[in-house]
């Protein structure tokens, strides 16, 4: 088989067809030139597959660039770890599997990788994490500030970080909103002033319901005082 000539067979097609997400056929993006040679995301060198088309490419690729471990492990991660939307579309048989761990267990690793991969893998401390966290919180403030005019000081930012934690912002809304409603309803401002509850559902239902309400008000509250005892 001319595995060169049916890859570019399938991408040709597909780059024919001018395909389109979202109408109704499940496509995946493909680097036609894979990254791992240099490839890049310009648009010349993407083209939609269909999920069973991607699959079969990259194990063609596997076939062009048997040594490439780039290309390996893109195949070992397609048939392993399928995500939600993929399941759906491709089904692989246990010879897709075998092929794929057969590739994977045939990649040599060096052992600066695999140091690598032990300091990636290894638990993190508490101190580790909260240098992390700051370390996030500085590059959110350069993120959030740049390019704007009316720049908040990194006093400000903490001060307001902390405010929201918890109690302390709380307590500064609550006074917040006792100074803005100050006066507001206060005397003839008051809806309510000088009318007791009686007099505005007199005014609303009528004198009958009202008293008929009022006693059902009452009964609850008092229902309400003996189950707290």
């Amino acid at each position: 088989m001319n595995h060169q000539k049916v890859y570019e067979n399938i991408v040709q097609k597909a780059k024919s067809e001018n395909r389109q997400k979202g109408e109704g056929t499940y496509y995946e993006k493909h680097h036609i030139l894979p990254r791992c040679l240099g490839g890049d995301n310009k648009m010349d060198n993407l083209v939609l597959l269909t999920a069973k088309e991607h699959f079969i490419c990259h194990k063609l690729l596997t076939k062009l660039y048997p040594k490439e471990r780039g290309i390996n492990l893109a195949l070992f991660a397609m048939v392993n770890f399928q995500n939600n939307s993929r399941v759906n579309h491709i089904k692989y048989t246990a010879r897709d599997y075998a092929y794929s761990k057969e590739l994977h267990n045939s990649i040599p690793v060096s052992e600066e990788t695999r140091k690598k991969l032990s300091n990636t893998y290894k638990p993190i401390s508490k101190e580790n994490r909260l240098k992390g966290w700051e370390t996030r919180r500085e590059n959110n403030y350069e993120a959030w500030n740049k390019g704007k005019t009316n720049i908040y000081s990194k006093e400000t930012i903490e001060k307001i970080r902390i405010a929201r934690l918890g109690t302390a912002h709380k307590e500064l809304s609550k006074e917040k909103i006792r100074k803005s409603m100050k006066g507001k309803h206060a005397g003839e401002n008051n809806p309510m002033a000088g009318k007791s509850l009686m007099d505005v559902w007199t005014e609303k239902y009528g004198k009958k319901e009202a008293i008929e309400r009022y006693n059902n008000w009452k009964q609850s509250i008092s229902k309400a005082r003996k189950k707290k005892k």
